[in-house]
């Protein structure tokens, strides 16, 4: 709308945009996307958005049409290998051996089945991986995807190979074709560090005596993205004195997960709501 108003575009231009059919990707902005406009003898033809490095949208104000169109006709991908040893931190030992945010990232999410990477990361662990690179006329656009991973971690190998089956279903596998996704992630957080392990004795900071630690506590900036470690339904979405805000999900075969002492809840969350694993909760 403020960009709208700025180049003194009509407001019924922004209002049947937003009618328009898949508008969705249009409206969700970036910092740095780029929108350009098209005239013609001074009438306003098209609205385009740089989409992503690869694709762009177009509005056509002529039948109100949203289309895609790729940026670059000729991208050609290159396949690369990186490896690396863990000497002070899993991610910056993949920023070291050119990896970037998004790759570390899916390695870290390729292995999140197996791998706590807030309690499990040791120095001298290991990785290997082959992934894809983007490239239009020799000048890089971005990372693809991770095609065949090893995280080698206390000195246990994990491996997992990309597999389509008639690019139906995609997915990670491990080289005895076991698929690598389980019921429960490891950890609910990506980044953090614990603060406070599982115990049956430990002594409570505000009781002064020992009690069990029936949890872990996980330490990490206020923001940080919290997630379902399984499938399920949210059973209960409350604030006590004992917990502050927290949740509980049900999982299938009576098993339950409980995240405490939440800054906040995503907005829109409701009880009795379903939800995925690896879904935002709060």
């Amino acid at each position: 709308y403020t960009i709208f108003k700025a180049l003194n575009i009509p407001y019924q231009t922004l209002v049947d945009l937003q009618r328009a059919k898949n508008n969705a990707d249009f409206f969700w902005l970036r910092p740095k996307n780029t929108i350009t406009f098209t005239y013609e003898n001074d009438v306003l033809i098209s609205i385009e958005k740089t989409h992503s490095v690869e694709t762009k949208l177009k509005y056509t104000l002529a039948n109100q049409t949203i289309t895609q169109f790729n940026t670059y006709p000729d991208i050609e991908t290159r396949i690369v290998f990186s490896q690396g040893i863990v000497s002070d931190s899993l991610y910056y030992a993949g920023l070291n051996n050119g990896l970037n945010d998004n790759l570390i990232m899916n390695l870290i999410q390729i292995f999140s089945w197996d791998i706590d990477f807030n309690q499990d990361i040791r120095k001298g662990d290991q990785f290997r991986l082959i992934y894809e690179q983007k490239y239009s006329d020799g000048v890089f656009l971005k990372n693809g995807r991770i095609l065949v991973a090893q995280y080698i971690n206390k000195g246990r190998s994990f491996q997992a190979i990309l597999f389509s089956k008639h690019n139906d279903s995609i997915g990670y596998y491990s080289f005895d074709g076991s698929p690598l996704k389980k019921s429960f992630l490891r950890s609910p957080i990506t980044f953090s560090r614990i603060s406070s392990r599982f115990t049956l004795g430990r002594y409570h900071p505000i009781l002064h005596k020992m009690r069990a630690h029936r949890g872990v506590d996980y330490a990490a900036s206020r923001g940080t993205p919290i997630k379902t470690v399984g499938n399920g339904r949210v059973y209960r979405k409350i604030y006590s004195r004992g917990f502050g805000r927290y949740i509980i999900i049900k999982h299938a075969n009576g098993i339950s997960t409980l995240y405490a002492h939440m800054s906040s809840f995503r907005r829109g969350l409701k009880k009795g709501q379903k939800v995925k694993q690896g879904d935002i909760i709060g």
